[in-house]
């Protein structure tokens, strides 16, 4: 089954109640005479997508825009981006029809996720509160009314020599 490009997306909103909010359609755009929201009740599944792209600049050399100008989904998140949103050409800063979020490493060339979405989120969290992997760009917390979309990196272990010098950051970050 596939998601459609335009109509509503429901939410649940406090209270249980559902909540309606317009779907950008296939321009990004928000129907305004809606107020930013839909009449009667006509709920939408919601698809998304999470891809470990091991440096998104190559994986634009190897289509990833045109994944993503074609794809389906109403939330993509990617890990291992490798560089920061000036690094990214602007097809991928700003691609038509999506709002873009990006968390990079401290470290150039290093970890860090992106968040693409159809419908701009409420607010994006890109900290746990731990500066030690905040720095590392491994988190967005996206929420979309009462939704909350998870985008994470999750760190293996190894380290820098192939040894498991980095299990006891992997597990702190677990915690």
């Amino acid at each position: 089954m596939s998601t459609p490009r335009s109509g509503n997306l429901a939410t649940f909103g406090p209270n249980h109640d559902i909540e309606q909010r317009a779907y950008p359609d296939d321009r990004g755009q928000i129907d305004e005479n809606l107020g930013g929201r839909a009449t009667g009740l006509h709920i939408v599944p919601m698809r998304i997508a999470s891809w470990n792209v091991n440096g998104l600049r190559a994986c634009v050399r190897k289509g990833f825009s045109t994944w993503l100008e074609d794809s389906d989904a109403d939330v993509v998140g990617v890990q291992e981006v490798r560089a920061t949103e000036e690094q990214l050409p602007d097809s991928l800063r700003n691609p038509r029809g999506w709002h873009v979020s990006y968390a990079a490493a401290e470290r150039k060339g290093y970890g860090g996720v992106a968040l693409f979405s159809r419908l701009a989120p409420d607010e994006v969290e890109t900290s746990l509160g731990a500066p030690v992997i905040d720095r590392e760009g491994r988190v967005q917390l996206a929420r979309f009314g009462d939704l909350l979309v998870v985008n994470v990196y999750f760190p293996n272990g190894s380290g820098p020599n192939r040894d498991h010098s980095r299990v006891p950051y992997k597990l702190d970050f677990y915690r």
